[in-house]
């Protein structure tokens, strides 16, 4: 083995060649050595930002999946870059022409070229559907009208989903052309909140809506609209309540307002039911 070792090194006269390039392979380790920190240090920072990001976000208008999914297109995006400017740094320092080895090479550089092209492609397809914030980890997706699973991880040029029966799909990002977020969808529920009749004056009614708009101030995209054609019977009145809202967040708006209603209207509040 040792030999046969010596007679590659020879044939290719690699030690030759390392004295050679000695200059240009230290600044190459170097740049490597720097790049692969900054990398670490700003990946750091933007783990840091997420932290602060969701501390002060009192309105939580930046849903944890969606501020961790920004992020890591961030992380993404950061990554490319300096692989992409170390690729070139390289190139420059040994003074290759990029075209000649792609086009020189026939066949091989071809089939390079292709594969490069394809990654770019799906990479910045990737970028796109980051920002445009179609998809989150954790929410159900059906893609291309075909593909139907939780996605689990965002990864450098894939969509991983999981699929009904737990098998793991990865898609690249540029042949996604459809996006179906079921996770998404709202859906249209009436609140039936009875109430003992002592409590219904003219303050009730802006007191209760204040008191659903404190609530809903902490929810994004969720609506709500107090029925004023309230029911009144001999010891209570009825008041009706429609809300709007994601189906991710549905079971915990329910909770949370039924908790809220116990503990500011709880000596007068007789009953939560939804209605039809």
């Amino acid at each position: 083995m040792k030999n046969y070792i010596n007679q590659v090194l020879e044939y290719f006269n690699i030690p030759k060649l390392v004295k050679f390039y000695e200059k240009e392979l230290i600044q190459i380790t170097l740049l490597g050595i720097i790049l692969l920190l900054l990398y670490i240090l700003l990946s750091l920072f933007l783990n840091y930002s997420l932290k602060i990001t969701l501390s002060i976000d009192k309105r939580k208008e930046f849903r944890l999946e969606k501020i961790k999914t920004i992020f890591k297109g961030f992380k993404t995006i950061i990554k490319f870059s300096l692989v992409l400017f170390y690729v070139f740094f390289i190139i420059n320092k040994f003074n290759l022409n990029l075209t000649v080895i792609l086009t020189g090479a026939g066949f091989l550089g071809a089939t390079i070229f292709l594969i490069f092209q394809n990654i770019l492609r799906d990479i910045f397809t990737g970028w796109v559907l980051f920002f445009e914030d179609l998809f989150r980890v954790g929410e159900r997706v059906m893609i291309n009208n075909t593909f139907v699973g939780m996605v689990i991880d965002l990864k450098f040029r894939f969509l991983v989903l999981r699929g009904d029966k737990g098998e793991i799909i990865n898609l690249p990002y540029s042949q996604i052309n459809t996006v179906h977020n079921f996770s998404r969808k709202r859906i249209v529920e009436k609140l039936v909140i009875k109430f003992k009749r002592e409590i219904l004056d003219s303050k009730f009614f802006d007191s209760f809506e204040d008191t659903l708009k404190k609530f809903f101030y902490n929810y994004q995209n969720t609506e709500f609209k107090i029925d004023k054609n309230y029911n009144i019977y001999e010891n209570y009145f009825e008041v009706f309540v429609v809300i709007k809202t994601p189906t991710d967040i549905k079971e915990e708006i329910d909770f949370s307002l039924k908790q809220l209603f116990l503990e500011k209207f709880n000596n007068y509040l007789i009953e939560i039911k939804n209605g039809s």
